[in-house]
Order: C-alpha cells, then sequence, then structure tokens
C-alpha cells in the first residue's frame, strides 16, 4: 500500500505543469492608432495608410474617428488613383454615417470622382441630391460646379454655362467656388462661337482633287492630292489613247481611283479631326481654368525635409 502511495507521487510529480492561459489581445490606443494613420496620410503612404484606418475601425468599432477614418480610406484610394475603390469607400461613408457632417462631402467627393473618370452622368445622377434648396453648404456649391463641369465634358456650353450661374448664385463675395463659377460662366459661352469645318463641304470640294484640302488648311495634302490624281489620270488616258495594252491602263485607272477616293476621304476626315481638336482645346482651357484638382483634390503636401517612400496599389 505504502509502495502504491509512493509510486502515484513520483508520476504525478513527472508530468508537465499546464500551460498558462494567453493574456487577452487588448486593443492598440484609440488616438495612438489614428493619430499613427492621419500621420501617414499626411505623408502620402496610402497604402500603409489604408491599412492603419482599417486596423483602427476593427478595434474602435464605436470610436470617435470611425467616420473620419472611413473618408480618409476613400481619399486614399481616390489619391492613388484606385477609382471604384474609391467610389465604393465614399458610399460606405454615407450608409454608416448618414448624420455626420462628412456625409454630405463623401457625396460631393464620389461626384469628383466619377468626372475624373470622365463618366458625366453617372456624376450628374450622384450630385442631384446635392442640389435641392435645403442642400448643406458649402457642398452644394461645390456639387453644383462639377455639375458644370460635367456638361463641359460632354460640349453642351448652354448647360454648362446655367450650372456655372447657378453654382455662383447667392454665395458669399469671398468664396473661391462662386468667383470661379463667374468666370467660366461668361467664357464658357464663346463655345457657341467657335470655328468648324464642315465634313460635307470637304467631301463636296475634293471633286476637285485638293480643293477640299485646301479648305481645312492642309495646302501640303492639297498639293499631292492634285499632283498624283493629275498624273496617273494622265498617265491613264495617255495608255489608253496610245494602244500600250489593257495591263497598262487597267493599273493606271486603279491607282488613280484610290488616290482620288483617299483625296476625298482624307478631306472629309481632316475636317472632323480639326473639329475633334477644336473642341479638345477649348475644353482643355476650360479645365485648366476650373483648376479641379486644387480645388477638391487638397492632397496634404508631406512634411518638411521628409522624404517619401510610397507604396504604389
Amino acid at each position: 500500500m505504502i509502495a502504491t502511495v509512493i509510486l502515484i507521487a513520483i508520476v504525478a510529480q513527472s508530468e508537465p505543469a499546464p500551460p498558462p492561459a494567453p493574456a487577452p489581445v487588448s486593443a492598440p490606443a484609440d488616438r495612438d492608432l489614428f493619430a499613427f494613420a492621419e500621420k501617414l496620410f499626411s505623408q502620402q503612404d496610402w497604402y500603409r495608410a489604408i491599412g492603419t484606418y482599417k486596423e483602427y475601425i476593427f478595434f474602435n468599432p464605436d470610436g470617435a474617428h470611425v467616420a473620419e477614418a472611413r473618408y480618409r480610406i476613400a481619399r486614399c484610394y481616390r489619391f492613388g488613383e484606385k477609382w471604384n475603390h474609391a467610389l465604393v469607400a465614399f458610399q460606405e461613408v454615407e450608409k454608416y454615417h448618414p448624420e455626420s457632417p462628412l456625409a454630405p462631402a463623401a457625396r460631393v467627393d464620389s461626384g469628383y470622382t466619377q468626372l475624373a473618370i470622365h463618366a458625366p452622368e453617372m456624376t450628374r445622377d450622384t450630385l442631384t441630391p446635392m442640389l435641392r434648396p435645403d442642400a448643406p453648404e458649402p457642398h452644394a456649391r461645390r456639387a453644383k460646379f462639377l455639375v458644370a463641369m460635367s456638361y463641359v465634358q460632354e460640349h453642351d456650353w448652354k448647360d454648362a454655362a446655367t450650372a456655372f450661374e447657378e453654382a455662383a448664385a447667392g454665395a458669399p463675395a469671398d468664396d473661391e467656388i462662386a468667383t470661379k463659377s463667374k468666370l467660366l460662366a461668361a467664357k464658357v459661352r464663346e463655345g457657341d462661337d467657335l470655328s468648324f469645318k464642315s465634313p460635307l463641304l470637304a467631301g463636296l470640294l475634293s471633286i476637285v482633287p485638293g480643293l477640299g484640302h485646301v479648305y481645312v488648311g492642309r495646302f501640303g495634302d492639297a498639293f499631292e492630292a492634285f499632283f498624283f490624281t493629275g498624273l496617273f489620270g494622265f498617265l491613264t488616258a495617255y495608255g489608253w489613247k496610245a494602244g500600250l495594252g489593257r495591263l497598262y491602263y487597267i493599273t493606271g485607272g486603279t491607282l488613280t481611283g484610290i488616290f482620288y477616293f483617299a483625296n476625298i476621304y482624307g478631306a472629309v476626315n481632316i475636317a472632323r479631326q480639326s473639329n475633334r481638336l477644336t473642341l479638345g482645346g477649348f475644353e482643355a482651357e476650360l479645365v485648366e481654368a476650373a483648376e479641379l484638382k486644387r480645388l477638391y483634390d487638397d492632397t496634404p503636401p508631406p512634411p518638411p525635409g521628409v522624404t517619401l517612400l510610397r507604396l504604389s496599389f
């Protein structure tokens, strides 16, 4: 009996002690984590900033800065030119924080993002709620300005001028958006006076080889069209009269026809290209005058003396 007790005691002492229970995982400090994300944002380190903001939201779902963190995530995506991710993130700001002052800002940013990817109709659809009389300022005015620029993208000068006037109406005298809207409302009307070339007239004039190119201002092309069409036409007629053989004048006639119809097609195409360049150039002037990137992007400048090492998406 005594031997059995001693044996049990020896076995009990030889078994390892159970491992200690793991310490509970504590969330990082609310303020410290958000402050670190803000620092990354200020350094334009978009990728790491997004991850840190998401970490803050995960550990602090009811934190004081959750709405701001979601808004920053959306802006990081936009600054990184991840347009679709940015649109989804801006929508989440409105979905989860409809009463936040950042909700109307997110709506305007969504419209600006859609304008940046050249989706003017989507821009107007997104910003329509911001055009109501009860929409908060300055977000409503910023939305109206973007709506006007969406018409500029479509080369709809009349509706663009009207939208710019609406953006300027009732604004304080020192409001930059309103000041630009007044200037652009006057400038955009110049679009009605732009000079265009008629593709139909260019084609009709090209019945006389080269004349259509003269109309569109391409004198070198006009000379080439007249010279080569005339040369092959002359050689074809000469071969026919001289009886140089069917192959000769068939070849010459084919070349004459190619140059003749190419002369017509070229004049029409150049007229259309000229019109596109005229419209594109005028649109570029309006976009440059609007300074959208400065007014809506406001990318945070890097701290003085800091060399940025950014991760690309």
